[in-house]
């Protein structure tokens, strides 16, 4: 993987995690969490979807990594 898509995913990835961190502690996320004790949708796939983008930008940047899959 190129370097620059690496940087890409993992800049992305941090995006998402910070919006997912946001969504969860918003008064809605907090209102969601008091009612169900869950936290909403969106805010849950913010997070997963920042992990995975992380993950992957971090494989990418291994530099024992094969660089074609």
């Amino acid at each position: 993987m190129n370097k620059r898509i690496a940087f890409g995913f993992l800049f992305f990835g941090s995006v998402l995690l910070i919006l997912g961190w946001c969504a969860y502690h918003s008064v809605d996320g907090l209102v969601a969490h008091a009612l169900t004790g869950g936290s909403t949708d969106a805010a849950l796939w913010f997070i997963i979807s920042g992990c995975l983008a992380g993950i992957t930008g971090l494989f990418g940047l291994d530099p024992g990594h094969p660089k074609q899959f």
